[in-house]
């Protein structure tokens, strides 16, 4: 019987392949957003993300990956047509066998190296992502050349009509690798993508809408750029505080930086939204 079927079983039984693209988009939204974080001297959770919040956090980093990964399935849905009509019509000609040997150990050779690979090459920064996919591809491709030679034998041999539990423990085992190196590659990525906009952040500080509180009573934040001073209207006195730049809103919370901040330097003040503090954010 063909590896094959017993992997679409076990993924129909599991989860549809929308319901494994919403997966690694909200992970991928996640991972990002906590990279980034991180990268900024900030914990994640204060923002109170929602799983909404993270999959559209991903979305606009990744599409052009999911555009590619569509495409390159069309092509493979193609070509395993054109091939399993050849094989129903001619069986396992000397072209065919080539072509499942080479798939099938060059997918081996490929999968190995990247479990190899991290260990020879710790700095590389994009070996984060680019081993895990070779491990992912890599089975992926050792596993399609098997089915081809499976579906070659089927012609000829009587297959079980029922998954035998060793097929289905195999596909299970198979389809967890491939998972689990498409959710390592998505880390890697999110981690190089998360500090990227860190450092985009340092980069542009001074193009944040300029932030600032009038209070009645100090904010408290304890910072040399951040100011505050008294102003009076009438009988009652007021704190006016400048120097912050505002970061987000999210969760009912102010994100705030101070003015020329760094990754190296500078502060990220969270504030609890209050009707008592009344904000101006100007350009």
């Amino acid at each position: 019987m063909s590896i094959l079927r017993p992997v679409i079983a076990v993924i129909t039984t599991v989860g549809t392949p929308l319901t494994m693209i919403t997966a690694l988009l909200l992970y991928f939204g996640w991972a990002r957003s906590d990279a980034q974080s991180q990268w900024m001297g900030i914990e994640v959770s204060l923002f109170r993300f929602t799983t909404q919040d993270y999959v559209l956090r991903s979305i606009s980093t990744l599409y052009l990956p999911i555009l590619a990964t569509a495409v390159i399935g069309i092509a493979w849905l193609a070509a395993h047509r054109a091939l399993s009509e050849k094989i129903a019509r001619d069986g396992m000609t000397d072209a065919i066998r080539a072509v499942c040997t080479i798939t099938t150990f060059g997918g081996l050779a490929i999968a190995i190296l990247g479990v190899v690979m991290p260990e020879l090459t710790r700095e590389w920064e994009p070996g984060t992502v680019v081993w895990p996919l070779m491990i992912a591809i890599g089975t992926a491709l050792a596993v399609y050349g098997r089915h081809l030679r499976r579906q070659g034998q089927e012609r000829t041999r009587p297959h079980h009509a029922i998954a035998r539990p060793q097929d289905v423990l195999e596909a299970v085992l198979i389809g967890i690798v491939i998972a689990a190196a498409m959710f390592w590659a998505v880390q890697g990525y999110a981690d190089i993508v998360g500090r990227g906009y860190a450092q985009r952040y340092e980069d542009s500080v001074s193009s944040l809408p300029r932030a600032t509180a009038v209070s009645e009573s100090p904010l408290g934040i304890d910072s040399p750029v951040v100011r505050t001073e008294q102003i009076t209207t009438g009988p009652k006195t007021l704190y006016r505080t400048t120097g912050l730049r505002l970061l987000a809103e999210s969760g009912g919370r102010l994100f705030l930086m101070t003015e020329g901040w760094t990754i190296q330097k500078g502060s990220i003040i969270v504030l609890d939204e209050d009707d008592s503090v009344h904000w101006q954010f100007s350009h």
